[in-house]
């Protein structure tokens, strides 16, 4: 009797234990249950309502199209800046072409002007005459050094002093006419001009 007395007492201490454990596990997973809960409160939470979905997906899209205006504006200025400068450049180039051709044609003019042959028939044309050697006059200076220098050429050409421009112009240039075809031919159609309008 002992027996069955220690042997009840034995499950009844099993029985409490075992029971003590049941409710160490019911409150264990009452635990979890309310953790699980308590996640899925967290997660509900956390998850999004599709308005807020929307509110990013719109915030997202308008810093991209922000991003791609100023990155467009940006290309935009440089190549504005680059398209003015080309035109500067061309505008520039235009009057360098421009600047060059009217010193080209003042060089022109200004050779024609000085022109020997303008020269002399211009200085005619204003009462001068070629000198004779009789009416040259050497200053001689004592403290200027002497260097020995060619003999001066001799003046075979007797130019008569003319009466007119005109006559002056011809003669001028009559005394250049051995240098060649071309002043000949150009003091013939001079003469044949100014004669032709000397005879009106």
């Amino acid at each position: 009797m002992q027996q069955i007395l220690r042997r009840k007492s034995m499950i009844g201490q099993v029985r409490e234990h075992v029971v003590g454990l049941v409710e160490g596990l019911k409150d264990e997973i009452d635990t979890m249950q309310m953790d699980i809960l308590q996640s899925n409160q967290v997660l509900r939470a956390f998850r999004q309502a599709p308005w807020r979905i929307q509110t990013q997906t719109l915030a997202w899209l308008s810093i991209l199209i922000l991003g791609t205006l100023v990155v467009g504006g940006l290309y935009l200025a440089v190549a504005s800046r680059a398209g003015n400068a080309g035109r500067d450049l061309q505008a520039s180039e235009a009057a360098k072409t421009e600047l060059v051709r009217e010193n080209d044609r003042l060089r022109a003019q200004l050779a024609d002007l000085r022109n020997m042959d303008r020269m002399a028939a211009r200085a005619l044309a204003l009462g001068f005459v070629p000198a004779t050697p009789e009416q040259v006059y050497y200053i001689e200076v004592d403290s200027y050094p002497q260097e020995p220098g060619p003999a001066p050429l001799p003046v075979t050409v007797s130019v008569p002093v003319p009466e007119t421009a005109v006559e002056a112009a011809a003669a001028a240039l009559s005394a250049r006419a051995d240098q060649g075809w071309l002043t000949q031919t150009l003091t013939d159609f001079y003469q044949s001009i100014f004669g032709a309008a000397e005879g009106q």
